[in-house]
């Protein structure tokens, strides 16, 4: 009786774990991107949402081209690293967008007034047609404009970039 039990409860926490494991979106990107381009367009935008690991990041270049990079150069567990971050691999694509319709919508300049633990996105604009700057969105309210854009190009922001060990 004693084994059988134990034995259920072992199918069970392989069951529950490969379950996780499916539903992880960042399992998902694990093999998708290639290199990154060595030539792009100028950076318009940078987009990434808060996370507590390194994020997927979106760069929006002003010849309607896009990368979303997915994975980065890191060192082996338990190694002493200096690596800067250094994004390896993207998913790509091209974009039909206004992108000012972002930057209009609930977007607030980045300042030491704001604390961490309210921002939801960051935004850095790189183009002047736009107003350089680095910009927020908060926690709790929504930009459709850029909620539109990740829906048009199929970006999950809310996902940890891969790394890459060297």
């Amino acid at each position: 009786m004693k084994k059988k039990f134990i034995i259920i409860v072992i199918i069970v926490c392989i069951c529950v774990g490969v379950i996780i494991i499916l539903n992880n979106p960042t399992i998902k990107l694990i093999g998708k991107g290639t290199p990154k381009l060595e030539k792009t367009g100028n950076i318009i935008l940078i987009i990434k949402k808060k996370k507590d690991c390194v994020p997927v990041s979106l760069y929006l270049y002003d010849d309607g081209t896009y990368e979303l990079f997915t994975e980065y150069e890191d060192c082996a567990p338990f190694k002493e690293c200096t690596l800067r971050l250094n994004y390896t691999k993207s998913i790509k694509g091209t974009y039909e967008y206004d992108l000012t319709k972002i930057l209009d919508d609930n977007v607030y300049i980045y300042d030491d007034n704001i604390l961490e633990d309210d921002i939801d996105y960051e935004i850095m604009s790189v183009a002047s047609s736009l107003g350089d700057g680095d910009y927020i969105i908060k926690k709790g309210e929504e930009n459709k404009a850029l909620a539109e854009l990740l829906k048009d190009l199929d970006c999950d922001l809310d996902i940890c970039a891969i790394p890459n060990y060297v």
